[in-house]
């Protein structure tokens, strides 16, 4: 299994995802589980959540060829309507052949068209579910049950710019990797698409493994926010002066992150702007 997010930001598409692949006889291994891809008309980017990795990579490169093909073609879509029905075909085709014990399969896709005002978000599982998200946020694999009750209650909702968009994805990878070490691991794979239909980002791996080394200090400044109101505030003004310098030294820590990409290479800030 995994963890598995796709998260809407100013400008676009964020798709991540962990590295992990466990097997029945206890051993673990790392694998792709996040893929991105141009067409004529747009942009994609894939993750994927399933007991058989080879198989979900084996779908994931047939929608590549049916989304974006090997030349400009007028049977590629260009409309998110277009993109559903491909999506689709491609989902049902793949799980039609009768073998038994078909895996487990969950992609998350994001989409970013030429001919679309605005970036979308899919929850995809075979044989026939095309479920368009319109929030800012999903995830799948195991380790959603981690990540959900802290995104519910951490944010109101809305999109974000990228760099605080990654930081947050940075801290829900490392709370299931964290809780959930049996099914999440290794390392962190993230994609950017933008909505300018213009590049497709690929945030290294150093740079989200050095986001995610933040997490324990966030952890700790949130620990002692709640120990200090379950005492009713008994420290008084000079504990609380001391939490909220704490909490600053933490804004500081991520908003000082900076993270690279590769093909093209770019580095994105605390002021990035896409």
């Amino acid at each position: 299994m995994t963890l598995a997010i796709g998260m809407i930001c100013q400008g676009g598409i964020l798709v991540t995802a962990d590295t992990r692949v466990s097997y029945d006889d206890g051993s673990v291994a790392d694998v792709e589980k996040v893929s991105g891809f141009a067409s004529h008309s747009g942009l994609y980017a894939i993750a994927q959540s399933s007991h058989d990795a080879n198989a979900a990579n084996s779908l994931i490169a047939e929608l590549e060829g049916k989304l974006a093909g090997a030349r400009p073609s007028s049977s590629q879509p260009s409309y998110f309507s277009e993109v559903e029905q491909v999506i689709k075909e491609v989902l049902r085709q793949w799980y039609a052949p009768v073998y038994e014990n078909r895996p487990s399969v969950q992609l998350l896709v994001g989409v970013v068209l030429e001919q679309e005002k605005t970036p979308a978000l899919y929850f995809c599982e075979p044989p026939s579910t095309v479920c368009r998200i319109w929030d800012a946020y999903k995830a799948i694999g195991a380790g959603w049950v981690i990540s959900d009750p802290i995104y519910k209650y951490w944010t109101q909702g809305g999109v974000r710019p990228l760099h605080e968009t990654l930081c947050e994805a940075s801290y829900l990878m490392y709370k299931g990797k964290q809780l959930l070490p049996a099914s999440i691991g290794g390392f962190t794979d993230a994609i950017f698409i933008g909505s300018n239909a213009s590049a497709l980002y690929r945030v290294e791996r150093k740079s989200m493994a050095t986001a995610e080394a933040c997490g324990p200090a966030f952890d700790r400044a949130m620990s002692k926010i709640v120990s200090l109101a379950m005492s009713g505030g008994a420290g008084g003004t000079p504990e609380t002066l001391k939490i909220a310098e704490f909490m600053y030294s933490i804004s500081l820590l991520y908003s000082r992150l900076e993270l690279h990409c590769s093909f093209p290479e770019i580095t994105i800030r605390h002021e990035f702007n896409t």
